[in-house]
């Protein structure tokens, strides 16, 4: 699956947060002690406050963290639900065939290193 290059109009080496309302953040069943009766959610959304951005989020959030020139790759799913969320900050400016493999649970400059020497990026391809 290609990776696609999108650009922020005016944000800049920073993290950009798109809240998908539709998808509200449920605390777990052990936590409430109430449940609904759908995969132990409780009745009530209610914010998570573990989040490593350090704001509480109340539905699903999308975390950009675009570079000094407004840019990040995403994936064409991750880039739906940014539409889907009727974001417009952000334009397609190319895509790449081989984006990098992504790792959850490392930290992200670990990531880059291994990505940038076991599997070298292709070049952005302009759209």
């Amino acid at each position: 699956m290609d990776g696609v290059w999108i650009r922020h109009v005016t944000a800049r080496s920073q993290l950009c947060l798109i809240e998908l309302r539709d998808t509200p953040i449920y605390l777990s069943y052990g936590a409430a002690g109430v449940c609904d009766g759908k995969q132990g959610r409780p009745f009530i959304p209610a914010p998570t406050l573990d989040c490593y951005c350090g704001v509480p989020h109340q539905f699903k959030t999308l975390h950009i963290d675009v570079n000094g020139d407004g840019m990040q790759m995403v994936s064409a799913g991750v880039l739906e639900l940014m539409r889907s969320a009727g974001e417009t900050g952000f334009d397609v400016v190319g895509h790449t065939p081989t984006p990098p493999t992504l790792q959850i649970g490392k930290p992200r400059p670990q990531v880059d290193f291994d990505n940038r020497k076991y599997r070298p990026l292709t070049p952005m391809v302009p759209v």
